[in-house]
């Protein structure tokens, strides 16, 4: 068993968010599917919350999905998401878009 803490960004209760936390908690023995809209973001620390889990401490996160529908929030979501990456999240695939490694 992997010793890792890694979390799914999905919708909780959705088939396909459901079937991978179930396989990363097989193989790493952690369970955790994050609903982006209750995420709080802590501005004096920087530190983003989910209910009773400090993200900023996992080891990683699996970005399925960060709302069922397009938002204003959604951009927002994914601001948050890059201040984890930065603060040293392994985040698969990167929110952030100026990432991509591509050349053309």
């Amino acid at each position: 068993m992997i010793n890792k803490r890694i979390a799914v960004i999905g919708i909780p209760g959705k088939w396909s968010t459901e079937v991978l936390a179930n396989h990363l908690e097989q193989r790493t023995g952690y369970r955790c599917v994050v609903d982006m809209a209750d995420v709080v973001l802590e501005l004096e620390t920087g530190e983003l919350r989910y209910r009773d889990t400090l993200l900023n401490a996992l080891d990683g996160v699996i970005i399925k999905k960060i709302s069922e529908t397009y938002s204003p929030a959604a951009d927002d979501r994914l601001r948050m998401l890059s201040s984890l990456e930065a603060d040293g999240v392994r985040c698969f695939s990167s929110p952030n878009v100026n990432s991509t490694k591509n050349s053309y």
